[in-house]
């Protein structure tokens, strides 16, 4: 299948692009994350790429401890980080398509 469809690959800068290309009727389809289709009315998902065909995406969170914060930023910083990590917070990952969070 491959071959028949490499030749045919429009590639673009990032997702957004994608989705627009795809709304505008530019393309017939285009690949993205399923995330990135939740809440766009415009976008039919019409398959989804079994997991078992690529390594986990995965994001990841990370707080970088420098000098350069001062003490206001350092505790915005953690107090955001801990709201991330809530197990309310966690569950809207899952339902806005993010599986597996915490893992």
């Amino acid at each position: 299948m491959w071959g028949d469809v490499q030749e045919h690959l429009v590639y673009t800068k990032d997702v957004r692009q994608v989705l627009t290309f795809v709304k505008e009727k530019s393309v017939d389809a285009g690949i993205v994350y399923v995330s990135d289709t939740l809440g766009k009315d415009h976008i039919e998902v019409i398959q989804r790429i079994d997991d078992s065909t690529h390594d986990p995406i995965k994001y990841y969170f990370g707080i970088i401890d420098g000098n350069k914060h001062n003490y206001a930023k350092k505790k915005a910083i953690e107090n955001f980080y801990q709201f991330i990590i809530r197990d309310e917070s966690m569950e809207l990952f899952i339902k806005y398509g993010f599986d597996g969070v915490g893992d």
